[in-house]
């Protein structure tokens, strides 16, 4: 068995906002849910294009099968707000062991 991401390293907790499309309503989220024992791993880039410089701002979110609570699996375009910034889900990666459906962890991209 795999251990669990060590529980002294989930140091942060966030604020998550499950976004819902309402086909007829337009876009919605639905109401913050506090998630604890997280690691945000904040990380910039510089792209330089013909027209500029872009500092592109995003972070990894790890959220832990055993200590995450709640552990949920994030979706596509909600929101994390950590330390006050509101981020987007771009992209949710699960992690499986080898011993079961469910995922050990999940690394979520922000932007």
């Amino acid at each position: 068995m795999v251990r669990p991401i060590p529980k002294q390293l989930l140091i942060h907790s966030v604020q998550y906002r499950e976004y819902e499309q309402n086909e007829r309503w337009g876009e919605r989220w639905l109401d913050i849910v506090p998630v604890i024992n997280v690691l945000v791993k904040p990380s910039t880039s510089l792209t330089v294009t013909a027209t500029g410089e872009q500092v592109n701002s995003q972070s990894i979110l790890f959220l832990d099968a055993k200590y995450s609570k709640p552990f949920v699996e994030m979706k596509e375009k909600s929101e994390v707000i950590f330390n006050g910034r509101t981020m987007k889900v771009n992209k949710v990666s699960p992690f499986y062991t080898f011993d079961g459906d469910l995922p050990h962890h999940y690394e979520v991209e922000l932007i």
